[in-house]
């Protein structure tokens, strides 16, 4: 029997007079006397609560329901109510369940739900959803692969929420700890950089002071001169990273003679002259290979997991214990195989109908 402030949550889902799982529950069975345990059988009258025990001894209490009172409950009318056209809603009461502490059932509910989010809406809510989800995670490595994806859904995010402040040792050089960091904090941001098509700054951040030596150790993208290369064959051969080539219409005059002789403003380029590059549609460099992509990620995700552990393992083996690993399976797309598999929840069966999740 647990007291006090020491509770547990609960999803009550019922069919007939039992229940097809066990579900977490929450009662008030007297005065100081909060009992938490999950529902063996439920009817009209009598409530029949499994209490687990430090020592590993279940115990099989029946309540009446007219002396109880059910402290907190997860709704399963609210989970019925909850449609795709509408992903706030599922955020709301995520929010609403994961401050929900003490309440174990509480917080898997509010896990499946910001997954939902991020899966239906990602530009939107996926990297906030990943972050409530880091938050409430029920182990620091489930913490790390959630933080991870939000830093990957985000390209122009960091990673300040998994950087460990190194210790200080007193006025002067710089630790050990904190260099390590500054150059897998510089060799994260190069990863990046890059994938989200920022050539010069993923060129400056892989050449900062020890870049070079977390790239012996990193998986996937090779050597820093390696890495640098691809930078520049990356390089829309036609603009040259400026986005933009000159009108073939007007010759960057913005201006053209009609038919009747009379300068007037050139209508492919609307007077401007220049025109989005249709090499690279804009973007200033040439689409990276799927092969390359996957590199790059796994090399960002290698980065992430060394910041939130402190220590690099070479040749890409901290990546290769977790999820990251996932990154290398082709042919899926890397963000949907991801949100997919990063936990145990199918983000696709985002509705609730007759007590279970299914996809619409």
């Amino acid at each position: 029997m647990v007291r006090g402030g020491r509770l547990c949550g609960l999803l009550l889902a019922i069919c007939g007079s039992f229940v097809s799982a066990a579900h977490a529950i929450e009662i008030d069975a007297g005065p100081k006397n909060r009992v938490a345990g999950y529902v063996v059988r439920d009817d009209a009258t009598t409530i029949t609560i499994r209490v687990m025990s430090p020592d590993g001894k279940d115990k099989v209490t029946p309540y009446e329901r007219n002396k109880i009172k059910i402290v907190h409950q997860v709704s399963k009318e609210r989970l019925e109510k909850l449609a795709p056209a509408d992903v706030k809603s599922y955020r709301a009461y995520a929010d609403e369940l994961a401050a929900k502490t003490s309440d174990p059932e509480a917080r898997d509910v509010a896990l499946r739900l910001y997954l939902i989010a991020a899966h239906l809406r990602t530009a939107e809510f996926g990297p906030s959803s990943m972050l409530k989800m880091a938050a409430i995670a029920p182990t620091e490595a489930e913490a790390r692969r959630y933080k991870a994806m939000a830093v990957l859904l985000d390209p122009a995010g960091d990673l300040a929420a998994l950087k460990k402040e190194p210790a200080k040792k007193g006025k002067g050089a710089a630790t050990p700890e904190a260099k390590l960091q500054a150059a897998l904090n510089a060799f994260q941001a190069a990863m990046r950089a890059l994938r989200s098509g920022s050539i010069s700054e993923a060129r400056e951040a892989a050449q900062r002071d020890g870049v070079d030596k977390i790239f012996t150790s990193a998986p996937a993208v090779g050597d820093q001169k390696t890495f640098l290369k691809t930078c520049t064959d990356v390089i829309c051969p036609t603009c040259r990273l400026k986005k933009v080539s000159t009108c073939t219409q007007c010759n960057g005059k913005g201006k053209a003679v009609n038919m009747f002789g009379v300068f007037e403003s050139c209508s492919m380029c609307a007077g401007k002259g220049i025109l989005r590059c249709s090499a690279c549609d804009g973007t200033g460099m040439a689409p990276l290979s799927d092969e390359q992509l996957r590199g790059i990620l796994q090399a960002e995700l290698w980065s992430v997991e060394c910041l939130s552990s402190g220590e690099i393992k070479p040749g890409g083996s901290v990546g290769e214990r977790g999820w990251s690993a996932a990154v290398k399976a082709p042919p899926k797309p890397v963000t949907t195989l991801t949100l997919e598999t990063i936990s145990e929840y199918d983000p696709r069966k985002c509705v609730f109908r007759n007590g279970a999740w299914t996809a619409p």
